[in-house]
């Protein structure tokens, strides 16, 4: 059913994700859906998350066995619209992105993707941090904050203006930001 509402938003956006329209796209009648979903809203939030998937198990599986900066790196990019599967999600998470602002269950899940993010990002910064990899007067909040941002600025350009940010672009603009972390702080 998540595939369906996915493809649904990804070929006439939110608008077009009626309960009917994704019950037309299974073969099957609105009843199926509202059997395993109350509303609208809670297919569509399992739908968000089937499209992101597991980002922080993605980024830190990336990150196993790897040290310093090129462990965070690779935390980083491993949630970017790389992969074919990741280009996808960050479409529809982008066409999600308008609606989730006034809409209390998007937020919510939205938030709590977010904070998890943050956490798993916040203690590798901590660790670098003690490490000596980052300057001692750094910021960890602020350094969590400026590469989701990273992340989010990346996502959203690429779902845009997917011929802008190749992969090559991507890394760069993640390697260049880590750098400009490491010597400054």
């Amino acid at each position: 059913m998540a595939e369906a509402t996915i493809r649904v938003v990804l070929e006439g956006g939110l608008e077009a994700a009626s309960m009917q329209a994704i019950a037309r796209e299974l073969g099957e009648t609105v009843g199926v859906l509202t059997y395993y979903f109350r509303n609208k809203d809670e297919l569509m939030l399992a739908a968000l998350a089937h499209a992101m998937g597991d980002l922080l198990g993605d980024a830190r599986r990336a990150a196993a066995g790897k040290r310093g900066l090129e462990r965070l790196e690779a935390m980083v990019t491993a949630t970017l619209p790389i992969r074919r599967d990741r280009r996808r999600g960050w479409r529809v998470w982008v066409a999600f992105l308008g609606q989730t602002v006034a809409h209390p269950g998007l937020i919510r899940a939205q938030r709590r993707r977010y904070e998890e993010f943050h956490r798993g990002l916040g203690a590798l910064v901590g660790e670098l941090i003690r490490a000596g990899v980052l300057p001692k007067r750094s910021r960890p909040r602020e350094i969590v904050n400026g590469l989701i941002a990273l992340v989010d600025g990346i996502g959203i350009g690429s779902a845009i203006r997917p011929a802008d940010y190749p992969e090559v672009v991507q890394r760069r603009l993640v390697r260049q930001y880590l750098e400009g972390l490491s010597k400054h702080g």
